[in-house]
């Protein structure tokens, strides 16, 4: 009769030395209206988004352009601020 015994080890480096995991990005762009800046640079910030550039939009207008890691704020709660947004650059408050 013969016995087989197995050890298994699992090495990790110090913590000090460990990459840290990467941060995976969502990204959103919006119209920018000039008379209402403030409050959609706020509105989307509430929700997590960081402002990361402004340019100008093909047909001239601002657009803003945003980024959150992902899984932050309510599964999909972007689209529903994205729809408001557009609404409100259409003038339909």
């Amino acid at each position: 009769m013969y016995a087989s015994i197995t050890a298994r080890t699992t090495l990790r480096a110090p913590s000090h030395l460990r990459e840290p995991d990467m941060t995976t990005w969502e990204y959103l762009t919006t119209p920018l209206l000039i008379h209402n800046t403030a409050a959609i640079l706020n509105n989307w910030g509430k929700q997590g988004w960081e402002l990361v550039q402004v340019v100008t939009g093909p047909e001239g207008g601002l657009v803003a352009y945003f980024k959150r890691p992902t899984g932050g704020g309510a599964a999909n709660a972007g689209l529903g601020a994205a729809e408001t947004a557009a609404r409100q650059f259409e003038g339909q408050q």
